[in-house]
C-alpha cells in the first residue's frame, strides 16, 4: 500500500512539472530518466526538429501504462513540453492539476475525460467520451483525470499532449 501511495505522489509531482513560470536553461546534456538534470532539446534543423522515441525520458511507468516526455525549443526564447501517455485497458489516470494550458490529441483507443475548469462553471465536473482523432484543450488551473474504457475493443489509450513553457501561451 505504501508503494502505491509513493507512486501516486511521484506521478503527481512529475505531472505538475509543466509550469510557464519555471525558468530552464538551454537544452543539451544527457537524457536522464525521471526528467532530472538537463532536458533533451534537439537542435532545430532546416526542416524542423525530430525527436525519436529513445530520446524521450521516462516520467512514470507501471503495469497500467507509462508516460514519457521531451522538451522542445520553440525556436525563440521558450520551450514546449510534450508528454506521451499510454494507458492499458481499464486503467485510471489519477487527477492532475494543470499549471499551464494543455492541448492533447487522442492517437488511439477510447476512454473518458473528466475535468473541472477555471471558467464560469468552476467546480462543475464535466465529462466527454474520447476516441481516436479527438483534440482537446484544457486551461491552466483545471483538474482532470482519464479512464480507459473496457467496453469497446480493449485497445490501449494513447494520448499526445503539449504544454507551453515559453513566455507566450499556446497559439491554438
Amino acid at each position: 500500500m505504501a508503494t502505491i501511495w509513493l507512486l501516486i505522489h511521484v506521478l503527481l509531482f512529475y505531472l505538475s512539472f509543466p509550469n510557464p513560470t519555471s525558468a530552464l536553461g538551454g537544452g543539451g546534456g544527457d537524457v536522464k530518466e525521471g526528467g532530472g538534470g538537463y532536458f533533451p532539446v534537439p537542435a532545430t534543423a532546416m526542416h524542423g526538429t525530430l525527436v525519436k522515441r529513445d530520446q524521450r525520458w521516462l516520467v512514470a511507468s507501471s503495469a497500467f501504462g507509462e508516460i514519457t516526455a521531451v522538451k522542445m525549443s520553440d525556436g525563440k526564447d521558450g520551450f514546449y513540453h510534450l508528454q506521451f501517455i499510454t494507458m492499458e485497458p481499464g486503467s485510471l489516470f489519477l487527477p492532475v492539476h494543470l499549471h499551464s494550458d494543455m492541448v492533447f490529441f487522442v492517437d488511439s483507443g477510447n476512454g473518458t475525460l473528466s475535468w473541472t475548469g477555471v471558467e464560469q462553471d468552476y467546480g462543475e465536473l464535466r465529462q466527454v467520451n474520447l476516441q481516436a482523432g479527438d483534440v482537446y484543450r484544457l486551461r491552466s488551473g483545471s483538474f482532470f483525470y482519464l479512464q480507459n474504457n473496457l467496453e469497446f475493443d480493449r485497445q490501449k489509450l494513447r494520448i499526445n499532449a503539449i504544454f507551453s513553457d515559453s513566455k507566450e501561451e499556446l497559439l491554438v
